[in-house]
């Protein structure tokens, strides 16, 4: 089970109580999606940026080009999807292969 306190990602195992936090963002995270052991999150802001976490570390940066992300999907470890907002305004769908 995955939650955001902020800037830093919960994970806690359901079976053990555990928690782990996960840190690296530098503003309020917005959206998050896992499949199995990975975890892809977005932060706030113009530029927004985004982390893929493998067996809770981080693997992978990199910065949107759009100005608001509101929602992504992990697909089975290969694609990426996130849907947000332009300077204009106008709604963007982008997909990443990241296999």
């Amino acid at each position: 089970m995955y939650q955001t306190g902020g800037s830093i990602i919960i994970r806690r195992d359901i079976n053990t109580g555990e928690q782990l936090f996960l840190q690296g963002h530098t503003d309020y995270i917005v959206a998050i999606d896992s499949f199995e052991n990975w975890i892809v999150s977005v932060q706030d802001g113009n530029k927004a940026g985004v982390r893929i976490w493998i067996e809770n570390k981080c693997v992978s940066t990199f910065q949107c080009l759009y100005e608001k992300v509101q929602q992504i999907r992990l697909s089975n470890k290969k694609h990426l999807a996130m849907v947000g907002f332009d300077q204009y305004k106008r709604q963007v769908i982008l997909v990443f292969d990241i296999s």
